[in-house]
């Protein structure tokens, strides 16, 4: 049985971005997109995009068919430059689903099962501070950035009720006084670079990298590759799309049980 690519032998292939690959059983169909994020309509990758999904309508002809996005479940929104300006890829993918009548599902570790999982290993506030930083890379990635404070305000709430923690402060404030604690520094909301490089799984700059490792190794990849096989299982035809990083780690344990399957 396959196992999950290590992020430490990922590192060290060569690939292309985007990466795409289709499996094919008994009838059956299984597309995945490893996408860049972006959230430039422009981008080019959003015809390969409209390409692959459209293939997949082709092949199935909508019928027993799911869409499988990562991150969580997405708002539908109107145009195709709302979603992507709003959400990405992602937010595309259910915006295309939607107009096709296809089923969306977000195939993520639930919140009470990821923090257990994290609370073995790292403190309250080094999980905090973490999942702020996630949302602090993502805001950079905005051609036309949102406010910064309303933005992340938005999230830290979000994690305030999925966390179920007592007597824990979720405010920027306390984001920023973290920051402070295992930096030293000054915090700049701008600087890209910086959470780029502290929420590289293979860096060495704090315990944000160890967390960030932790969670791609050990939570989220066995997770989501189990609730493909369990959708697969059922019969579905499935259009995946995730970071290019989890469909090269993810390939060989999805290639393996549908190569084991009866």
């Amino acid at each position: 049985m396959k196992k999950i690519l290590s992020y430490k032998k990922y590192r060290s292939l060569n690939h292309p971005t985007p990466y795409i690959f289709h499996i094919q059983k008994d009838g059956q169909h299984l597309f995945y997109f490893g996408a860049k994020h972006s959230f430039d309509p422009r981008d080019s990758q959003y015809k390969k995009i409209t390409a692959y999904w459209n293939a997949f309508i082709r092949a199935t002809r909508k019928n027993n068919c799911i869409v499988l996005i990562e991150g969580g479940n997405r708002k539908i929104l109107k145009t195709k430059e709302q979603a992507i300006r709003n959400g990405g890829e992602m937010s595309y993918l259910a915006y295309l689903a939607s107009k096709k009548g296809v089923e969306t599902f977000s195939p993520e570790p639930s919140a009470k099962y990821r923090y257990k999982k994290l609370l073995k290993k790292f403190s309250r506030k080094e999980i905090a501070y973490y999942d702020f930083a996630l949302v602090c890379y993502q805001w950079n990635r905005y051609k036309d950035k949102p406010d910064f404070e309303k933005y992340v305000n938005r999230f830290l709430k979000a994690d305030e009720k999925s966390s179920g923690w007592k007597n824990f402060d979720f405010s920027l404030k306390n984001m920023i006084r973290i920051h402070r604690g295992l930096f030293g520094k000054k915090f700049n909301e701008n600087n890209k670079l910086f959470f780029h490089e502290i929420l590289d799984p293979l860096g060495k700059k704090s315990v944000i990298n160890k967390i960030s490792l932790f969670e791609e190794s050990e939570i989220r990849d066995d997770y989501i590759a189990g609730e493909i096989e369990r959708l697969w299982r059922k019969g579905k035809h499935l259009f995946i799309i995730y970071g290019t990083s989890h469909a090269v780690r993810q390939e060989a344990v999805i290639r393996d049980f549908v190569s084991r399957q009866n």
